[in-house]
């Protein structure tokens, strides 16, 4: 609920505050706040969720635009830095960070650099826009989607640099995952697969990154499916291919027969990789429950 944490404005700053646990506002419309006057480091986790406003006042994570270390989330809610939410700029991200639903991170609109160990998800349709004073987002950690309707939105141009990953779990078809105003130039990793929700259908497709223009490709591919990425002068498309829309239909002819089963039955056990299409019903281990659902699709 309601609270604040360190020092008031009209005591001479003492003492600081580590945190190495979760510290997490979570009642709907109150405020969580750590004062400005001491030092507050997290080697943890920050978050605030359910409509909650969580303000770090001085966080010796975040000097110089570069917000580093600890795992900072915002979930349906707003997770701010400085004297007032907005007050400070994240220009570069360090760390871990994830925004999902309507959560917001005060400062990210700033953001122009995700480092090689920087990570910034977007889970659950959150939009991110940003605006680099740079003119360019430079990333060279991991970008991950999530959900429908997650976007990342850069006003100028997207780099994804050599040291990159960018991994996609599509939601629905049709969507679109890093929108640059100008332009995409593309290099690094890509991991793309389907949600356990969501069954493909031949020919849907998704746009992973479009701008003005659009130079590179992406060096690493992983996916569920065999075919690749298509590129154009404006877009990165993928179109799933393999998939037959039919639930245990492992190898998309049309089916479910002795090569899905086969397929099944050598996954048995625990299995939570990118394409572990076997564990039909999402809990991470192909057992019993997923050969009655497939046995179930049989034909």
């Amino acid at each position: 609920g309601g609270a604040t944490i360190g020092d008031n404005a009209i005591t001479a700053p003492s003492g600081s505050l580590v945190l190495l646990g979760t510290l997490r506002a979570d009642v709907p419309g109150t405020s969580l706040r750590v004062l400005n006057a001491s030092a507050f480091s997290n080697q943890g986790t920050v978050e605030s969720t359910n409509g909650a406003s969580l303000v770090v006042e001085k966080a010796t994570n975040l000097v110089g635009g570069i917000l580093t270390a600890g795992v900072w989330r915002a979930v349906d809610a707003t997770l701010g830095f400085g004297t007032a939410p907005g007050a400070t700029s994240i220009t570069t991200l360090a760390a871990d960070c994830t925004l999902s639903g309507t959560g917001t991170v005060s400062g990210l609109s700033s953001l122009a650099s995700i480092a090689t160990n920087g990570v910034l998800r977007l889970i659950d349709g959150n939009t991110l826009t940003a605006t680099p004073s740079t003119g360019v987002l430079l990333h060279g950690g991991t970008l991950s989607f999530a959900g429908s309707g997650s976007m990342l939105q850069v006003i100028g141009d997207f780099t994804q640099e050599r040291t990159a990953m960018l991994n996609i779990v599509v939601a629905a078809a049709n969507q679109t995952f890093v929108d640059a105003s100008t332009a995409v130039v593309l290099n690094g990793e890509l991991e793309l697969a389907p949600s356990r929700d969501f069954v493909p259908s031949a020919t849907d497709q998704v746009i992973v990154a479009k701008g003005a223009s659009l130079t590179g490709t992406f060096t690493t591919f992983m996916t569920c499916d065999s075919n690749p990425v298509l590129y154009t002068a404006t877009q990165a498309i993928y179109v799933f291919g393999t998939s037959s829309g039919i639930v245990g239909d492992f190898n998309g002819d049309g089916f479910v027969g002795a090569a899905d089963l086969a397929l099944l039955l050598g996954s048995w056990g625990p299995c939570s990789g990118l394409c572990c299409k076997p564990d039909l019903d999402g809990n991470g281990d192909v057992g019993a429950s997923d050969l009655a659902i497939l046995l179930g699709s049989w034909n």
